[in-house]
């Protein structure tokens, strides 16, 4: 008897039990949603011109050729993000969706005034992950970036993403930056954001002629130069050189090239397969001071000329001119931030950390303290491989 009054007790409570359960009270159809790739931000006269790129159903789904872009561009003029992205619906048949968004542009005229409302947008967003990239128009306006098809992808975003990840892993020309890391550098003391910046070189007239874009012998969309923040706000570019010696200087060099030349040993080209950077803060004459220590191995990949790498005290040339190199990219690095009195290295949260009592006298005027700040490089470039061949093949031709 009891036996059955607890089945038919496990019965009732099934039943109690699945009113609590919402199910997918809140789900939306793919066919109703319009899957936002990128988004850009411009300065107009009145507020913001807001540009987003999403996927275009028809041209990814058709399993013949057709002529039309992957993805479709939509502008909106206003001054709230979110209203923006809602009035959208007067133009699209779809609403945007965020959920794969991968890129963010901001023009530069839009930088000036400051990012973080659109920071603060996607930090409390619930349908925004925070793994999209973010970068700066170099020459030119977001909306005009968005509007550009580029060769290689068939979707410009995935094209922009790719470059940025890819450039940031193996070239170090540049700083791929995501939410949290731009975030962190824009609200902490002693330290200033960077952005990658992107331009468009010699642009098809027709931005969406696909047969145009055909007849570029290169991409119009490229990724080049770094913008340098203080606070929120853009104030300047550094170029190639520059960002690298930037990324020695911050450790943030994964993979790259580097190179010797000099008249007596012609041009060498090595790939860098390893670097670290030991940063430390020191007081000199009761003024704080920098000490970089950075460590470079390599690999020599090319070899123009006829100048002997077999040897060790040539080898030792080598990387001693490389070394200059490095030296020097982290010099016209540093001698260019400090133009703009912003330290993009976060030389200022290593004083913090070493010296917290001095740093609460300087925090406030740390932008003009950092201008006359002393930083010291010194670099240990060695040379692990020369290729098995070790001189080149046509050596012996030239003797």
């Amino acid at each position: 008897m009891k036996s059955k009054w607890k089945r038919i007790f496990a019965v009732l409570l099934s039943v109690v039990m699945c009113f609590n359960l919402c199910g997918c009270w809140n789900s939306r159809e793919l066919n109703t949603l319009a899957f936002v790739t990128s988004m850009g931000f411009d300065k107009t006269d009145t507020g913001i011109l807001m540009t987003v790129q999403v996927f275009n159903p028809r041209a990814i789904a058709s399993q013949k050729t057709v002529n039309e872009t992957s993805v479709i561009v939509y502008t909106q003029e206003g001054k709230d993000i979110l209203e923006m992205l809602r009035r959208m619906i007067t133009q699209s048949p779809r609403k945007m969706n965020g959920t794969h968004l991968q890129t963010v542009i901001f023009g530069e005229d839009f930088a000036k005034d400051g990012i973080s409302m659109v920071l603060d947008f996607f930090t409390r967003e619930h349908q925004f992950r925070t793994d999209m990239y973010f970068a700066v128009a170099h020459g030119t306006t977001a909306n005009n970036i968005l509007k550009t098809q580029t060769k290689l992808e068939t979707n410009p975003s995935n094209k922009l993403f790719s470059s940025l990840k890819s450039s940031d892993e193996i070239w170090a020309g540049n700083k791929a930056i995501k939410l949290i890391e731009l975030v962190n550098a824009i609200v902490s003391d002693g330290n200033n954001a960077a952005i990658t910046g992107v331009e468009l070189t010699n642009p098809p007239q027709d931005k969406d002629n696909i047969n145009a874009l055909q007849r570029m012998e290169e991409d119009p969309v490229v990724i080049k130069n770094l913008a340098v923040f203080n606070k929120d706000k853009f104030v300047g570019w550094i170029n190639e050189d520059e960002c690298k010696g930037y990324n020695y200087l911050t450790g943030n060099v994964s993979e790259t090239l580097g190179s010797a030349e000099s008249k007596e040993v012609g041009k060498i080209t090595m790939e860098v397969t390893h670097t670290d950077a030991k940063r430390r803060a020191a007081f000199v004459n009761g003024k704080p001071s920098i000490n970089v220590e950075i460590h470079v191995d390599a690999n020599i990949e090319n070899v123009t000329g006829t100048y002997d790498i077999t040897k060790e005290e040539n080898l030792n040339k080598i990387e001693k001119l490389a070394a200059e190199k490095v030296e020097s990219q982290c010099l016209g690095s540093l001698i260019r931030t400090k133009e703009y009195g912003c330290d993009i290295y976060g030389f200022g949260e290593l004083i913090h950390r070493t010296y917290p009592q001095y740093w609460k006298t300087v925090k406030n005027n740390w932008s003009e303290e950092f201008r006359n700040l002393p930083v010291s490089v010194k670099v240990d470039y060695k040379i692990l491989a020369t290729g098995p061949q070790g001189n080149p093949f046509f050596e012996k031709e030239n003797k």
